[in-house]
């Protein structure tokens, strides 16, 4: 349960009549959070000894939570968040940077299909070609979805067409198959946006580009052989930071997938869909992803078996209570600081038409009135 905050205490009487717009008006270290969050990621592939991306026992830092009762603007938060990362307003030599948006308000959004493509579709901003995802997700949809062209299925979802038309995702991920495939057939089979995966799969031991990924990345050969099914495709992003990973090492590449309206997620009737986007951020350590909902993840505390596959202190060190320091964690959106709070004691609480507190911040007139306990400093109360 998210602790009472400002906007609530402040609604009642005709003194203090103040919206969540009102309330909102320090994010300085909501900022600060997450550009300590980002520093991990400049120098990602510098820093690893051993690769996360293959290492899936390594502990997990890379989710940077806001969350708070609605209305308080965590959405405007995370727009914020988002331009200052393409326009990079950090003090660091700009990297290459990317920004995901999923906002699962959207019906499209809580689709896996949807939300997988809707990723490899802002990382290919980046870069055209994302050899073994592109190859293992043609793989996958030639059996999901038989003569079914990639781009028909986009062109039946508005949101999907608009976002992934941006970068001509069906033609990149086609090129893909193509440029890896070295008898693939003639271009009309391309054109024909079906039947290019099945040759790909029967070839796959053959073709020399395939070989390599098939020695290289270790989740490509079980992923092309699985059945294509839900839980085949969510640990497909596992591919994506496989790929992404080869782009960081060659140049400061920054991702981070921006999930809002996380509630959506959280507030099902079971947690599958939030099993399948947790597998995500897991798989895909070398991206940030900034979650911005109304309850605080409890994924630190769960402790296993769980309806999650990755949970407890050790996997998520970051998102536990005991952490109120390390960057990226999580962070309880709505309280000010108490320079804020003495700001607001003094200009909204009158006492016979008189301030409650001077300009000292003290209560004036000797009246008991501590700020301490309605309005906690940042870093405490569950930040």
């Amino acid at each position: 349960m998210v602790t009472p905050n400002l906007r609530a205490i402040f609604t009642t009487g005709s003194a203090a009549m103040l919206s969540a717009e009102d309330v909102f008006t320090n994010r300085v270290t909501e900022v600060e959070a997450f550009g300590q969050s980002l520093a991990l990621f400049r120098d990602w592939a510098a820093r690893a000894e051993a690769s996360p991306v293959v290492d899936v026992s390594q502990a997990r830092a890379n989710v940077l939570v806001y969350y708070g009762i609605g209305g308080i603007g965590k959405t405007a938060l995370s727009k914020h968040l988002e331009q200052r990362l393409l326009q990079w307003r950090f003090s660091d030599p700009a990297p290459e940077t990317v920004a995901i948006r999923v906002d699962f308000e959207d019906p499209a959004s809580v689709h896996l299909e949807g939300f997988l493509l809707r990723l490899r579709a802002g990382l290919g901003t980046l870069r055209a070609k994302w050899p073994a995802f592109d190859l293992a997700f043609s793989v996958y949809w030639e059996r999901a979805h038989p003569g079914e062209p990639l781009k028909q299925f986009l062109d039946n979802d508005s949101l999907l067409r608009r976002v992934t038309s941006r970068v001509g995702l069906p033609q990149q991920i086609q090129d893909t198959v193509a440029e890896l495939s070295e008898s693939i057939g003639p271009p009309a089979a391309l054109q024909a946006g079906h039947g290019v995966a099945r040759v790909i799969y029967d070839q796959v031991a053959q073709a020399m580009a395939t070989r390599r990924l098939l020695s290289r990345c270790p989740f490509f050969k079980p992923l092309v052989e699985a059945d294509a099914n839900d839980d085949t495709l969510s640990y497909m992003p596992s591919l994506l930071a496989w790929d992404l990973e080869s782009l960081q090492r060659k140049s400061p590449t920054v991702a981070v997938v921006f999930l809002d309206t996380f509630e959506a997620v959280t507030n099902r009737a079971t947690r599958d869909l939030e099993r399948f986007v947790q597998r995500a951020a897991f798989l895909m350590p070398n991206v940030l992803f900034v979650i911005t909902g109304r309850e605080r993840l409890d994924w630190a505390e769960l402790e296993p078996p769980s309806d999650l596959d990755y949970v407890g202190a050790a996997r998520w060190p970051r998102l536990s209570l005991r952490n109120r320091t390390s960057e990226p964690r999580q962070h309880l959106v709505g309280f000010l600081s108490p320079a804020d709070c003495d700001e607001y004691l003094r200009s909204t609480l009158p006492h016979e038409g008189d301030a409650v507190m001077d300009e000292a911040g003290s209560p004036a007139g000797q009246r008991p009135l501590g700020t301490g306990c309605l309005f906690p400093a940042r870093g405490t109360s569950g930040k």
